[in-house]
């Protein structure tokens, strides 16, 4: 075996360039597969981490002005959704798991001491901070007995927090003022986005009474079993079917109101990732197919340059499957090698380039205090897929070496020494 090995690397040295340029092209078809591949997961890490946390299958309505007369109605007449509204959808929608209302109320001058601040004012119920994402960092929620009570609480973002009462101080039974208003503040919320540290949530049933305004700004729904871009639609059709039914305005109607999925996004967005990925794979492919090429045309080479070195091993005892084994070990050996290399650095240049992004995406952080919203992110990509391509590469290699091998072993001993001379 020692003999074997040490004929493999022989001949590799005698071709050093034609060995060289051979395993440049299969280390780059590796390399560049593990470039493309981390590529496309980086985007669609960093597409991902921007929604991270968040709600993907609610469905938002918000009220609408009508387009077309209907009914004995003109055009042009404002939608009014109200609390009735919520429950009367939850029950009609077999999927709908879960179903929240919002009021939004701007400006409004909230006050502690001697600070005060300009800010939304948002009525909520207690499934609100959950289907949008939002976190409670300290404190509680808003419950079912403060909604059916009018309870005068508040949960306030970050930045009222700091602006309020500092930011190592507990707010706890603090009390905000808000458009004269005295509420006890029972918690802070972070959320996502920027413009929610600076937001105020109380009851829904509190801004109503409050404020005098029975009508809502929009209703979430929480569905399950949505898979489609058809389910989706079909969803949206039936929900603004049955608000036509229940607000009398026609179920053709371009607006009344306007009905927003993040299950119809998050599904687009999965197709387009599974459309980049695929396209990436093609081209990565492509790529890896020209390294085979290589791998080909050097083993045809080196086989015909041998033939007669062959007809002399064959004089001397040499038996058809050890000239083919001699080939074939040559041919894994050069690929293996090579594709080894391209696998290594496409991998550490995918693991510096993530460093880096960490890095300047943690000093944005810091600078800024917020999370920036990304569109590269961790180009990692699955090395059980990089290896499968470079073992397919090598079984690529061994086929290319075994058929003109195999040809040439076949030939007559006298035919051998005679060939190509």
């Amino acid at each position: 075996m020692n003999e074997l090995v040490k004929e493999i690397f022989s001949s590799i040295k005698k071709n050093k360039l034609r060995t060289a340029l051979t395993g440049f092209s299969v280390a780059w078809g590796i390399f560049m597969l593990m470039i493309l591949l981390g590529s496309g997961n980086g985007l669609e890490n960093g597409i991902r981490s921007n929604f991270e946390g968040r709600n993907l299958n609610t469905v938002s309505i918000f009220p609408n002005y009508t387009t077309i007369p209907y009914g004995g109605y003109k055009r042009d007449r404002a939608i009014r959704l109200k609390l009735e509204d919520v429950e009367y959808l939850k029950k009609r929608i077999p999927n709908a798991s879960d179903c929240t209302a919002t009021i939004y109320k701007y400006p409004c001058i909230v006050r502690s001491g001697e600070n005060s601040l300009s800010s939304q004012v948002t009525g909520i119920t207690p499934s609100y901070f959950r289907l949008e994402s939002y976190k409670i960092e300290s404190g509680r929620n808003i419950t079912q007995a403060d909604i059916d009570n009018n309870r005068k609480v508040a949960v306030i973002g970050e930045y009222s927090r700091e602006v309020f009462f500092g930011e190592n101080t507990s707010i706890i039974d603090k009390d905000i003022i808000i458009d004269g208003v005295v509420y006890k503040v029972i918690g802070e919320a972070t959320g996502w986005g920027t413009g929610n540290r600076v937001k105020v949530f109380i009851p829904i049933t509190t801004q109503i009474a409050m404020y005098r305004d029975e009508y809502i700004s929009n209703i979430d729904i929480e569905v399950t079993g949505i898979e489609t871009i058809a389910q989706s639609n079909a969803l949206e059709k039936q929900i603004k079917d049955l608000l036509a039914e229940k607000h009398h305005f026609s179920k053709d109607d371009r607006g009344g109101v306007w009905i927003n999925s993040s299950i119809a996004g998050h599904i687009e967005t999965q197709l387009i990732f599974t459309t980049i990925n695929a396209f990436l794979w093609i081209i990565g492919l492509g790529t890896l197919f020209i390294g085979i090429v290589g791998v080909s045309n050097i083993m045809i080479v080196t086989v015909k340059e041998r033939t007669f070195e062959f007809g002399i091993r064959k004089s001397m005892g040499a038996t058809p499957a050890s000239l083919i084994k001699m080939v074939l070990l040559e041919s894994t050996a050069i690929t293996s090698l090579f594709g080894y290399i391209g696998l290594a650095s496409g991998a550490i240049v995918m693991k510096i380039v993530s460093y880096v992004l960490e890095i300047n995406s943690t000093n944005k952080e810091n600078a800024s205090g917020l999370a920036s919203l990304e569109t590269f992110s961790d180009p990692t990509v699955d090395m059980r897929s990089a290896i499968a391509a470079t073992i397919v590469l090598i079984i690529a290699g061994i086929i290319a070496g075994y058929i003109p091998a195999r040809r040439a072993s076949k030939l007559k001993t006298i035919d051998a020494m005679r060939y190509n001379k």
